[in-house]
């Protein structure tokens, strides 16, 4: 049997990369997960427009474990960014916003 290897630059990458920084945050690697999620955000900005709504969910993503390593500024940054993305996109019943407005009670 043969594996199959993701290129370390493309969109599945960033998702891959992405789902395993959450397992890190949820394990207490903190710091470890910080370094992958800022690694698929700029993954992403390669393939997808800044407005996209997939973009929120990365930004919602990082700036948890921001929040998480006491980064509070950046946290706060990086949701304003997701929330304004939901918000033009008329997505305030998605998921994401919630989650957004969530953790920016948190954050403040």
């Amino acid at each position: 049997m043969q594996r199959r290897r993701l290129p370390q630059s493309g969109y599945d990458y960033a998702r891959t990369i992405s789902g395993l920084a959450m397992l890190y945050s949820e394990t207490g690697s903190t710091k470890q997960s910080l370094e992958l999620q800022t690694k698929a955000v700029q993954i992403f900005r390669q393939y997808l427009p800044e407005n996209h709504e997939e973009m929120a969910i990365v930004y919602n993503r990082l700036a948890f474990v921001c929040y998480q390593e006491k980064q509070y500024e950046r946290a706060e940054c990086l949701l304003t960014v997701a929330l304004s993305t939901l918000k033009g996109k008329g997505a305030m019943n998605y998921t994401g916003y919630a989650t957004s407005l969530d953790l920016m009670g948190t954050v403040k």
